[in-house]
């Protein structure tokens, strides 16, 4: 089956396996991240999605307004730190996709990320700001 709208955030998908309703958040050229109405959050790959979609277990019900446009700019996770895959994986997972957020945020603050230890805060700030 193909998929025959564009997707795109603010639209609201129903999950054919248990009629929850979906709002897609935020996406970019790989990922997605859904939300439902208790705030559950879900990290897809957009190619995964797409195939969901275009098998009808993710059908389009209508658009929700969008929260929020910022002009942040998205930052390559992955060269924020050392260990570069897994921290980007850590923060997609938590909505912390800009540069921004990681120059913004607080040592605590990302403390409070799992896996993020004291020696990486200052390297992924400064990277950030690069």
């Amino acid at each position: 089956m193909n998929i025959i709208h564009q997707i795109k955030a603010g639209q609201v998908y129903r999950d054919s396996r248990n009629g929850n309703e979906l709002h897609l958040v935020y996406l970019d050229s790989q990922h997605i991240l859904l939300k439902d109405d208790e705030n559950y959050a879900r990290l897809m790959t957009r190619r995964d999605f797409g195939t969901s979609v275009g098998a009808g277990r993710f059908s389009v019900v209508g658009n929700a307004p969008v929260i929020a446009e910022t002009a942040y700019k998205a930052i390559d996770l992955e060269r924020i730190d050392d260990d570069g895959a897994k921290t980007a994986r850590v923060l997609q997972a938590q909505g912390h996709t800009t540069a921004e957020y990681i120059q913004q945020a607080g040592h605590s603050e990302l403390l409070d990320v799992p896996g993020i230890g004291e020696k990486n805060i200052e390297i992924m700030i400064n990277r950030a700001g690069e």
